[in-house]
């Protein structure tokens, strides 16, 4: 999988230029941003919590930019008829949410919300973020902060999840914020395992805090990861449950806990279980049928919620009570049965991770794109009779995160993660307008297109699929093709980048080890007939590639080539591999204009010079992309990180993740002539929102096409994709 799926960047220290700068010439290219709009139905990705306020409004976070016609970062609120925003949102992914009068809390793997530095958890209270002191936090080496849980009790909001800091002291996944007293305390002796503490659920019963995840004891008395805090001490339910606790949701005087479990209590629960203090755990049906399950591993309960006619459970599972079931069923009090269809899994098997019921409806939130026989982005309403989908008024945007575009027949083409809107396909194209399917939907159902690249008056299609063959095929204007017989056609990983070769052969590079019947390691060339080995290959992650001065470069997360020493970036001159540049972070981007060779990525030195996120290659020396005003691009306060590049009209452009470039405010795309950074828009709101990435960069003809993950381009809605006009007039002169 390549790095940048992840959507998390390094964040690097921005330190001092290393070459003389020049003069800062143009700081803006005056031209026009043309906004696609938002969605016709619900968000732009997978939506990971919700919570219902006493208004009855819904509140939903994950990992989107746009929902409707809204362009909400990572939160959102539905208020029964339409989408607002909650300021900037977040930039990051939010995975849990609680609301008390006129603040929303959200927790989740972020740095910012809006623009208030905030760690992980941070507070809107109608009309402006607020951090919760310093945070919560991962102290240990790769740790991962995942604020997966939150509940409140009176002033004190309790937070629990994978992390070891909250307010700069210990914490072990579980932590209280005093929203009087704004201070971070643990809660009583906390929890323990012998594994690392994970907190996944939490919710009030009974005027007490429960908590449920994995974990043996709770405050030094052994539990079978789910236990009660009343403010001053820790009580167990029963004998706990025998496995991992991953939802939890009241009834009354009724608890029902969800997960990864065969028994509660000591009695057989498959994945879902009740508790009540009167008469401890009972499991939901009898026998075998006691709740719901699937292929092993593949059956967790990841979600409850509590509707006015029973208890709705959804998560991975294809069956319960003993029937098949698509991820979503509903508990009445005596039997299990369906709702409405379920949800329908497209790739994913995690489908269902969150419900909620309000406005009389219970809404299903994950990975989906259809409910029941209902068309719908992540998120869909149940009303007890039938589905449907949170409606906009729709736009032209693109419900997934765009990571590759090109430009083919007249058309731009754009690769997503998901469907770009249902029944699409990830793979689609546009003159201008609405987007359609190239060559019907082949690429549905598949994990994603990676990379595309137009050469020999045909469209080559990388991507990653378990099925054969995998991972490259090509579209001839009629039909999608395979590089190669059947058998030997595929590779065994994901195809990141594609570069046409002279003579019209395919360099293809990425996760792969093997392309055809030939051992490939992570590179391979076709030469219109059959794969071709280059050497020993690179290392894992080749992200980009480019022919400069009869050669062939290759950058990535890598560190070898040919055998040999290579930090992100090496040449083949057609015998073997060899280190060029010592680059102290990943390289996404590189692109050969003129007599010189541009590397982008997530660093910030080559060769012990500063260089952030940017740089260039002459064959002999590196140089800086520095100005006086600043050495390459920034986002808040330290080296951003470039991920793609192109060029229009005689001038550099660049995309990624960054607020400044060479000193002069940019969101995530700018251009170089040459000399200088300039800004793309008049506007305050240049470029992309904050929150956003930019993963590609197109030249249609006649616009620079821009795609990646965010919500808006120069302050008007435009979810995932947007198109610039340049001003066409430049200062300086581009090498």
């Amino acid at each position: 999988m390549s790095i940048r799926k992840s959507g998390i960047l390094f964040a690097l220290s921005l330190v001092a230029g290393w070459l003389v700068p020049g003069a800062v010439s143009a700081a803006v290219d005056a031209g026009t941003w043309h906004a696609v709009g938002g969605l016709g139905d619900g968000c732009s990705g997978t939506v990971w919590a919700e919570t219902a306020a006493p208004n009855g409004d819904l509140y939903v976070g994950g990992a989107f930019r746009a929902c409707g016609d809204a362009a909400a970062a990572t939160i959102a609120r539905w208020d029964g008829s339409r989408w607002s925003a909650l300021g900037a949102g977040t930039d990051g992914t939010v995975f849990s949410i609680a609301v008390a009068g006129s603040d929303v809390y959200v927790a989740g793997l972020f740095s910012h919300a809006g623009d208030v530095a905030a760690n992980n958890i941070a507070r809107w209270d109608g009309s402006a973020w607020h951090a919760l002191g310093s945070g919560i936090e991962a102290n240990t080496p790769n740790g991962l902060v995942n604020g997966a849980a939150l509940a409140i009790i009176g002033t004190d909001v309790y937070v629990g999840g994978v992390f070891d800091m909250a307010g700069g002291a210990p914490a072990n996944g579980l932590a209280r914020w005093d929203s009087v007293g704004e201070t971070w305390s643990t809660v009583g002796t906390g929890l323990t395992s012998s594994a690392s503490v994970n907190v996944n659920a939490l919710v009030v019963f009974g005027g007490e805090l429960v908590a449920g995840g994995n974990f043996d004891h709770a405050g030094g008395i052994a539990a079978g990861n789910v236990a009660s805090w009343n403010g001053s001490t820790w009580s167990t339910l029963g004998s706990g449950v025998t496995g991992t606790v991953m939802a939890l949701a009241v009834s009354g005087s009724t608890l029902y806990a969800g997960g990864t479990f065969s028994s509660a209590g000591g009695i057989p629960a498959n994945q879902i279980a009740a508790w009540s203090t009167a008469g401890g755990w009972a499991s939901l049906g009898s026998g075998s049928a006691n709740g719901a399950g699937g292929s092993p591993g593949q059956s967790a309960v990841l979600a409850i919620a509590v509707g006015s006619d029973g208890v709705y459970a959804g998560g991975q599972f294809t069956f319960a009570g003993g029937v098949a079931q698509s991820h979503l069923a509903r508990w009445d009090g005596s039997a299990w049965s369906g709702v409405g269809g379920g949800i329908a899994a497209l790739q994913s098997s995690r489908v269902v991770r969150a419900l909620a019921f309000t406005h009389g409806k219970v809404y299903a939130g994950g990975a989906f794109n259809v409910a029941g026989s209902t068309n719908a982005h992540f998120i869909a309403a149940w009303d007890g009779a039938t589905w449907s989908a949170l409606t906009a008024p729709a736009g032209n945007g693109i419900a997934s995160v765009v990571y590759t575009l090109a430009n083919y027949a007249g058309e731009t083409c754009a690769g997503s993660f998901w469907p770009a809107q249902y029944g699409q396909g990830m793979l689609v194209c546009s003159s201008g307008g609405a987007w359609s399917a190239l060559g019907g939907t082949p690429f549905y159902s598949y994990d994603g297109i990676e990379a595309l690249a137009a050469a020999n008056a045909q469209l080559y299609v990388g991507y990653y699929t378990p099925y054969d063959p995998c991972c490259l095929s090509y579209w001839n204007g009629s039909a999608y093709n395979p590089l190669g017989a059947a058998g030997t056609a595929g590779m065994d990983s994901d195809v990141l980048a594609i570069l046409p070769a002279p003579g019209g052969g395919i360099y293809a590079a990425g996760d792969f080890t093997n392309a055809g019947t030939q051992g490939a390691g992570y590179i391979a060339y076709w030469d219109g007939a059959a794969w071709q080995t280059l050497g020993t290959g690179l290392g894992p992650d080749v992200n980009a590639l480019a022919l400069f001065g009869g050669k062939l470069y290759a950058g990535g997360t890598f560190v070898l080539g040919g055998g040999g020493a290579a930090s992100q970036l090496a040449v083949w001159d057609g015998m073997s591999w060899t280190p060029i540049g010592n680059v102290d972070g990943p390289v996404f981007a590189l692109l050969t204009t003129g007599d010189q060779l541009y590397v982008g990525g997530s660093f910030t030195h080559v060769d012990g010079g500063v260089a952030n996120g940017i740089a260039r290659w002459n064959g002999t020396t590196w140089s800086a992309l520095a100005t006086g005003a600043g050495n390459g691009v920034s986002y808040r306060g330290v080296s951003g990180a470039v991920l793609a590049l192109a060029s229009k009209g005689g001038q550099l452009y660049l995309g990624g993740q960054f607020d400044n470039a060479g000193g002069v405010v940019a969101g995530a795309v700018a251009r170089w002539d040459g000399t200088a950074f300039a800004s793309l828009g008049g506007s305050a709101s240049n470029g992309v929102a904050t929150t956003g990435l930019v993963y590609a960069l197109s030249d249609s003809g006649v616009d620079l096409v821009v795609g990646g993950q965010f919500g808006s381009a120069d302050g008007q809605v435009s979810a995932d994709v947007a198109r610039y006009t340049p001003d066409d007039i430049f200062d300086g002169t581009f090498e």
